[in-house]
């Protein structure tokens, strides 16, 4: 879903222009990086501490992964593309809405899907116009809404690609019984994220 909208993004130049994608460590990100590598996309992913992204690192060889706990990172962001980002992908929200627009190259678009950050996103009007940026939301539920059942099936079937081809890329997942939701909701909420929290029946 997120894949489909960064690819149908103003601007965006397949196999030039780098994909941005915040909350690398995340399972949703982890696959978002898995899918760009195996369509040959070049990604930056940006994760929250240094041992984060060192182990990302080892796990997706070929991906630039820079932690957002040291000042520079925007200029090391700037400084790993000859090209800079047509689109960026978060679920943060709040101070890196702004961040990630300053990174963006003219007629970029951050897509975000979710606000882990719950204070506002202080954006510069002057910054969106200038620059012809666009930001768009989307979510599973809208996804769900407008897409046919075949349209959601090639999704997964993607999906399952990644897996089959990037196993690592799904390491680190805990599974709890029903039962024990609500030590499920603590453990992912707990730091650091290793993976998916999943709750079965």
């Amino acid at each position: 879903m997120l894949f489909h909208t960064a690819e149908q993004s103003v601007g965006y130049t397949p196999g030039v222009a780098p994909l941005l994608i915040s909350a690398a460590n995340s399972s949703v990100a982890r696959t978002l990086i898995g899918l760009a590598t195996i369509s040959g996309r070049p990604v930056i992913g940006l994760a929250r501490r240094e041992s984060d992204a060192k182990a990302l690192e080892s796990l997706f060889k070929d991906v630039r992964i820079i932690a957002t706990d040291r000042p520079d990172w925007p200029a090391a962001v700037r400084s790993s593309s000859g090209v800079a980002p047509h689109v960026a992908i978060d679920p943060i929200g709040g101070e890196m809405v702004p961040a990630l627009l300053d990174l963006l190259a003219h007629g970029g678009t951050l897509v975000v899907y979710g606000g882990l950050d719950p204070r506002p996103s202080q954006i510069s009007s002057v910054r969106m116009t200038s620059n012809e940026l666009t930001i768009r939301g989307t979510s599973s539920f809208g996804w769900a809404v407008r897409t046919s059942p075949s349209e959601r099936l090639a999704n997964f079937q993607v999906i399952l690609e990644v897996a089959r081809r990037m196993p690592k890329v799904f390491d680190g997942y805990r599974e709890f019984p029903l039962t024990e939701a609500a030590e499920a909701v603590a453990f992912a909420q707990a730091g650091p994220r290793h993976g998916a929290t999943i709750v079965t029946s």
